[in-house]
């Protein structure tokens, strides 16, 4: 059996689909290996220190060690603190939830809270200077 040979114009359509398919690939592929946020129960956080920390990513996950470096940020909440602070909320347990921001290109810690980010953070103060 002879098969026919496509013509020019089924070639550059295949060509040009093929090419799509492969820049939706590469950008759905750059955004998983880019800056992830996991929201985590206190009990996740393993160990905390200041070159690198311990934490189970999902609940059966095994234990992913994270970088820290001098561009990691920390957080209570909505306020940013030192290392030191951050390193008293840890061993305080506090707050039963935090948040780790990692860079899982170089499994670095970008930013960790402690405590929930509260975007209404001043509502409290409002309803106090105009009690109605």
């Amino acid at each position: 059996m002879k098969l026919a040979r496509p013509n020019a114009s089924v070639c550059r359509t295949l060509t040009l689909l093929l090419i799509g398919y492969s820049a939706l690939i590469s950008s759905a592929h750059a955004a998983v290996q880019g800056i992830v946020e996991f929201p985590l129960s206190y009990t996740s956080l393993l160990t905390f220190s200041r070159s690198q920390l311990q934490a189970r990513l999902c609940t059966d996950c095994k234990a992913s060690v994270i970088s820290l470096n001098s561009a990691s940020q920390f957080y209570e909440k909505n306020t940013s603190i030192d290392f030191q602070q951050a390193t008293g909320l840890y061993v305080a347990r506090r707050y039963k939830t935090l948040s780790l921001l990692i860079d899982t290109r170089t499994q670095t810690l970008v930013k960790i809270r402690f405590g929930e980010f509260s975007e209404s953070s001043d509502s409290d103060l409002l309803t106090q200077e105009n009690p109605s």
